[in-house]
């Protein structure tokens, strides 16, 4: 249900819309890397206003099944899920619980057309959230639902999908050269061992 898991509409991936911003915009990008800031609740015509938006552009982009408010340039605590034709909109969204349990998936994000990350995410979380009245709620979301409520909320934070990313080349090259040291050594204790055996 979210658009991180649709293998089929994955050459979607490379599309991008002039009212998102992309890696691309570079006048615009800093808005992502910002933490968001809370709305009033309820919210005021500006937010409500942003979340139309929002909603407008879902519905024009059939695989997007989720977006943040800096994505359309709009650095407040909002984001919209959709599930199938319903739209569930998040305002100042709080994580009041994660599971024990992660996965690994691919994920792919409007604001990085073409890129496919794999993520480790908690499997479960529990949410404290307003509508767009003003009313409290606090829901679980599980699987794939929880993975769409971090990766929007990594956007609400200014944690970017090209920070995971980093993080996993950070990783890797981490283990090459942990890798490479351990020959080092195991060469160079060798070569002293030999050196030992000849005397």
């Amino acid at each position: 249900r979210y658009y991180i898991s649709y293998k089929s509409t994955r050459r979607n991936f490379n599309m991008s819309h002039k009212d998102i911003i992309t890696i691309n915009d570079v006048e615009r990008f800093p808005i992502l890397q910002m933490r968001a800031q809370e709305c009033s609740t309820p919210i005021n015509t500006d937010d409500a206003a942003a979340v139309n938006k929002m909603i407008s552009l879902m519905n024009e982009i059939d695989y997007a099944a989720g977006i943040a408010a800096p994505q359309i340039g709009y650095p407040k605590r909002i984001f919209v899920l959709k599930d199938k034709d319903k739209y569930e909109t998040f305002i100042n969204p709080v994580i009041i619980s994660v599971g024990v349990q992660t996965k690994k998936e691919q994920e792919g994000c409007l604001s990085f057309p073409g890129w496919c990350v794999k993520v480790e995410r908690p499997t479960f979380v529990k949410v404290q959230y307003y509508d767009t009245l003003g009313g409290l709620h606090e829901s679980s979301f599980n699987d794939i639902e929880a993975r769409a409520i971090f990766h929007e909320m990594d956007h609400l934070n200014g944690v970017l999908l090209s920070e995971h990313l980093q993080k996993q080349i950070d990783k890797e090259n981490k283990k090459k050269n942990d890798a490479l040291a351990l020959r080092e050594k195991r060469k160079k204790f060798e070569k002293a061992k030999r050196k030992k055996a000849r005397r």
